[in-house]
Parts: C-alpha cells; structure tokens; sequence
C-alpha cells in the first residue's frame, strides 16, 4: 500500500492528489496494523486458555474486523489504482 505512491515518486506536498494518495495508503495501512495487533491479542488470549467455546467474542469481534478491513484495503487500492485511468 505505502510502496505504490513512494515507487512512483508521488510528493504529498506537491498538489492535493498525491496528498490524498498518501492519506488514503496510510489510512489502510494503520487498518491492516491495528488488525494484526488485535489478532495478536486473541492468540494470547487462547494461549492463555481465556477464551472457550462459549466466551469466544474476542474471536468473533476480529473475524468482523478482518472482513472490514479486507473490504477497506480492497476499496482504497481499487480507487487509487483505478481513478487515474478515468482521467
């Protein structure tokens, strides 16, 4: 995500477009962070023997959150990628 608009030599400074490039991969990007650092949190959870068949929430809320973000980082690369062609 953040690899596109810096291989391509996009300046943020330079005019609002490559500065909307930039805000929205790094929006993305902290997503799929934030997504990883909550599945970390249900591992160590089930390692703890926390969660059970029947207190299982943890996992459920980030199966949710997953989809979320794959549907955000498919949407966010799908606009970047695909706006340009438009013009």
């Amino acid at each position: 995500m953040l690899g596109g608009p810096r291989a391509s030599g996009l300046d943020p400074t330079a005019h609002a477009y490559p500065a909307i490039v930039w805000t929205l991969s790094g929006w993305a990007m902290l997503h799929l962070v934030v997504g990883v650092m909550m599945q970390g949190y249900a591992f160590a959870r089930s390692g703890a023997g926390k969660m059970t068949p029947g207190h299982d929430a943890d996992l459920w809320n980030v199966t949710l959150y997953w989809h979320f973000a794959a549907f955000q980082a498919v949407t966010t690369t799908l606009v970047l990628g695909g706006f340009p062609l438009l013009l």
